[in-house]
């Protein structure tokens, strides 16, 4: 059989002149983002424009998802009112991507079982802003517009786009290792800052384009003053605080247990897995992030308990085998972990007492407003002004329900419960193919749900959706999953179809 040209196989024809269209149009509307960035910016954006004939949703899923997670979010230029980063421009490039592909028939959005409660999300935050537009100045109005844009576009298009993206069940699982691989190398650059006190990106620095600095005349990265707990340096990596690294280590980590337990029983398979576990879960500690640990606790709890696999249901047991690993490492991690435990700690900590402090501040807030909240972006990531009936400052949630209480009300706190209820039954009512094949998709399917659950139980710790990175993080781990839910129900189908055939 002949082989295709490379023009034909990726489904471009140079003949209508397609590819050089397109390629020109992007060169064309780069320029003046290459004008603002300075003149580097001219090499990325001519090879983009190169490549993009043949970049395909699977090739620009796999460099957004590596830009995401090993680049800071505030890297960026400011170009108008947007901040464009190296994360946020190849997400744009996944949608040309994809609109190429739809133009050729080849990729297609198609229904997903959360669509209802995505709708009622977005209609919480649209009656939020509505409700209290008249009475915002013009930056709180620009922020809540903001808000919302970003929410709509960087988290539920990335998520359908995602969700339509994996083809079959081989090219999903690639997307899942490529997660663990980036997650692995986010622990490794952490636990080197740990043991060097070496902050990887601002040696980077000196050598990319300037980026846009801070209305604060800050550092955009906050590892340039060394952030330590209990004299352990918290690890920071290739984000922007230690509760990103916590977080997204802490949804891996069922991933990785996936990937341990169906491994070939080789040294190679299961040696990948094994290093994977012991940089994030060192990662993971090394943060001294009270709520990461939690979440991982969870997930994993998760995971012993709805998977069929008997390793995963041991789960728990090596999560704590990798701890006490950390430990025997670093014995400095036994005394600071158990002294932000202590429960005297909890009752005097800094911490904990900012969160506990603003939850009478943010229900006097809220009076009046029950329904649609105060507004959009005027909590989550941001410090609020004193407000009617306020005596105190009412500085960040580090609670992202609490948050999402006061800026969006019932109705977004409603909304938000019936998103994860429905993630929660999407990916445990799902009848199980026959056969060992079966368990492992099905265990996959309940490790993604596992990394849900971990991002649950952090936003009661962190306002995770105000960050971009875990935010971005987690709606494309979604997605992967709703695609898994998909993939899964198609071969169910093929499989009944065949049986019938066969017996008639």
């Amino acid at each position: 059989m002949n082989e295709m040209p490379l023009a034909q196989a990726s489904g471009v024809s140079l003949k209508n002149g397609h590819g050089v269209l397109m390629a020109s149009l992007v060169f064309i509307a780069a320029i003046p983002v290459a004008l603002v960035m300075g003149p580097a910016a001219i090499i990325p954006i001519g090879l983009l424009a190169i490549i993009i004939p043949y970049w395909t949703p699977e090739r620009s899923l796999a460099v957004f998802l590596a830009a995401t997670l090993l680049t800071p979010s505030r890297y960026s230029w400011t170009v108008g009112p947007i901040d464009w980063g190296l994360s946020r421009l190849l997400f744009v490039a996944m949608v040309i991507g994809c609109t190429i592909a739809w133009s050729r028939g080849e990729f297609r959005l198609r229904k997903t079982p959360m669509d209802t409660a995505i709708f009622l999300f977005v209609t919480a935050m649209l009656c939020s802003f509505a409700f209290n537009s008249l009475g915002m100045t013009s930056d709180q109005f620009l922020r809540a517009a903001k808000t919302f844009g970003f929410s709509v576009v960087e988290w539920f298009i990335l998520f359908y786009l995602v969700a339509n993206i994996p083809k079959d069940w081989r090219q999903l699982r690639r997307f899942v290792v490529l997660i663990c691989a980036l997650v692995s190398i986010v622990g490794a650059v952490g636990i080197i800052e740990y043991a060097t006190s070496f902050r990887f990106f601002e040696w980077l620095l000196r050598y990319l384009p300037p980026v846009t600095p801070l209305a604060t005349g800050g550092s955009i990265f906050p590892s340039v003053e060394i952030l330590t707990r209990e004299d352990i340096i918290r690890v920071i990596s290739t984000t922007i605080s230690p509760h990103e690294v916590g977080l997204m280590a802490a949804m891996t980590l069922p991933l990785v247990l996936y990937f341990l337990a169906y491994a070939k029983k080789s040294r190679k398979q299961m040696a990948l897995p094994l290093i994977a576990l012991a940089l994030i879960a060192a990662a993971l500690l090394l943060t001294v992030t009270r709520g990461a640990v939690l979440a991982s606790v969870g997930a994993v709890l998760c995971l012993s308990i709805l998977s069929n696999k008997p390793l995963l249901r041991a789960g728990i047991v090596i999560m704590a085998s990798a701890a006490l690993l950390s430990f025997a490492l670093v014995p400095s991690l036994v005394g600071a972990v158990l002294d932000v435990s202590k429960p005297e700690t909890l009752t005097k900590d800094s911490a904990v007492e900012s969160r506990t402090e603003d939850w009478p501040q943010a229900f006097l807030l809220l009076e009046g407003h029950e329904l649609s909240g105060i507004g959009l972006g005027k909590v989550t990531g941001h410090t609020l002004p004193y407000g009617r009936g306020v005596s105190e400052s009412f500085i960040y949630t580090d609670n992202y329900y609490l948050g999402a209480i006061v800026e969006m009300g019932a109705l977004g706190i409603c909304s938000i419960a019936l998103m994860w209820f429905g993630f929660f039954t999407v990916f445990t009512r799902r009848r199980r193919l026959p056969g060992e094949f079966g368990n492992e998709v099905h265990d996959l399917r309940i490790a993604i749900l596992s990394s849900g659950v971990a991002f649950m139980i952090m936003c009661a710790t962190f306002d995770a959706l105000s960050f971009t990175t875990v935010a971005k993080f987690f709606w494309l781990t979604m997605g992967l999953g709703i695609a898994l839910a998909r993939i899964e129900k198609d071969m169910s189908n093929n499989s009944e179809a065949e049986s019938v055939t066969v017996a008639a």
